[in-house]
């Protein structure tokens, strides 16, 4: 069976994160979700993830009683979270130009990042 250029490339990826250790989740973007589940690949607590619900920072649907977030929104809001943190790091000269580059500074930033999530998955 060929596969198509762009899905191939998504495979190559998945390969790669198992290789380093990383888990790898395959789940369609029009997936909707707890906000409990949410909350957990956010790495937030569920009260916290409401309050961004409640903020408008995460859209969200009601269609009875529960919340229901969308995949695509929570991961949405995760890179933007992302992308403000390492902004407020290189705002606050977070590293040295002339000793650590800013590669060097991102690889270490996610190498403690792996170390903490470790730590929260072992309990």
């Amino acid at each position: 069976m060929e596969l198509p250029h762009e899905i191939y490339e998504i495979l190559v990826k998945a390969v790669d994160a198992m290789r380093s250790g990383m888990a790898v989740t395959i789940t369609p973007n029009s997936l909707t979700m707890t906000t409990q589940q949410a909350a957990e690949l956010l790495g937030i607590t569920r009260p916290t993830l409401v309050k961004l619900l409640d903020e408008g920072k995460i859209p969200f649907e009601k269609p009875n009683t529960h919340r229901r977030v969308r995949l695509a929104d929570v991961l949405a809001y995760k890179e933007q979270r992302k992308a403000e943190q390492h902004a407020a790091i290189a705002e606050m000269g977070g590293y040295d130009e002339g000793k650590e580059g800013r590669e060097q500074a991102l690889a270490r930033m996610k190498k403690a990042r792996k170390i903490v999530a470790d730590r929260r998955r072992a309990g």
